[in-house]
């Protein structure tokens, strides 16, 4: 069921705190809904100044904290404050299709006025969470999704995302997991990031990563072992365990995680394992859109149609769909208000009726 969880609260961005910031966001949480919250669309004529496709913007904005009022003239901004968010999930993974499925179901769930305590802290072990990293920083954690269906195009920019923990910072990460606050991991890692061996189909325990990762459980290399020293320190501070979500486009993908998990967790300490099996939850889930990154003449576009310069934009299809178990340790935020589908039994959906026809994610997924 979904749960307001913990009110503690998690240490926020310095420069979603600052005065000007949340200035801005609560005037324009004061604007009418109706108005303020409509896709702005090249076709569309808005009061608010959108424009018409044949037309060229001579001057570009750049998306930041700071220019949001600007860039709501001809694209969707939110109406939540910023300032008052506090983090409840870490993902791991921070790609385009991330950015284009869980980060708009939240923005969605945000703008309803619900779920504050649940925005996202990304994070990563890899050289191109660490690129991500850098881009988003430049535009204060701010993401540009652009939305095709064939007959116009709109733009929205979103904010969930509260913070992003530098990768290689293994103590920072950890110390942010060991917050209760922090409730759900959610994984856009790709397969390989699981470890599992291909000619058996289990969790490979001799991968010089994962042998690594045991020998120094303080010191993990991958995220699988991120996840397994969060859980231990939590064990041992009695503070409970956590949800591990995996977004990942494979089949039984929640099987997968807790097979990763419980096996790297056996490896480093049998009690340990025990403790997770009975506390944490490993859901299976659903997750699709179609998602491209960006080309220069995406970008181009972009700029003339929009007025908009952004960093790392994704171009995504109209259609979305995520469904989820309903098996979470420690709360959840009440996603199905902004369409999400929870349900008892993934299994129970695979080639029914009960499941869209919504286009797979393309292979770049989680990067």
């Amino acid at each position: 069921m979904p749960s307001s969880g913990s009110t503690r609260h998690s240490r926020a961005s310095p420069i979603r705190s600052s005065p000007t910031a949340a200035t801005f966001w609560t005037a324009a949480s004061a604007r009418p809904q109706g108005r303020h919250n409509r896709a702005r669309s090249v076709r569309d004529k808005p009061n608010l100044g959108a424009v018409n496709s044949r037309a060229r913007i001579s001057m570009t904005t750049k998306v930041s904290l700071a220019t949001l009022a600007q860039v709501s003239l001809t694209a969707t901004v939110p109406h939540y404050n910023l300032a008052r968010l506090k983090t409840g999930i870490m993902h791991f993974g921070v790609g385009n299709f991330h950015r284009a499925h869980q980060a708009t179901y939240l923005d969605d769930l945000f703008n309803l006025g619900e779920g504050h305590d649940w925005a996202i802290a990304g994070a990563g072990v890899r050289a191109a969470d660490g690129h991500m990293r850098l881009l988003l920083e430049r535009q204060d954690w701010l993401s540009t999704i652009v939305e095709e269906d064939g007959h116009r195009t709109t733009t929205r920019v979103l904010a969930p995302m509260a913070e992003f923990l530098e990768p290689g910072e293994t103590d920072a990460i950890l110390d942010r997991l060991e917050d209760p606050a922090i409730r759900i991991v959610s994984l856009t890692i790709t397969p390989g990031g699981y470890y599992v061996d291909p000619t058996t189909g289990h969790f490979d325990a001799d991968h010089p990563d994962v042998v690594a990762d045991a020998e120094d459980i303080n010191a993990p290399r991958t995220v699988i072992g991120l996840i397994v020293a969060a859980l231990r320190r939590r064990w041992n501070s009695g503070a409970g365990a956590f949800t591990v979500l995996s977004c990942d486009d494979m089949p039984e993908n929640g099987r997968v995680a807790a097979s990763a998990v419980l096996d790297l967790a056996a490896m480093v300490e049998p009690e340990l394992a025990g403790w997770v099996r009975a506390n944490a939850t490993f859901p299976n889930s659903i997750a699709r859109r179609t998602v491209r990154a960006a080309s220069d003449e995406d970008r181009h576009l972009l700029e003339r149609s929009f007025g908009i310069e952004a960093v790392s934009p994704v171009f995504a299809g109209p259609d979305r769909e995520w469904i989820i178990e309903d098996n979470f340790a420690a709360g959840r935020p009440a996603l199905e208000k902004v369409g999400v589908r929870f349900v008892d039994d993934i299994n129970a959906l695979e080639g029914s009726s009960d499941v869209g026809d919504v286009e797979s994610e393309t292979p770049e997924h989680a990067h």
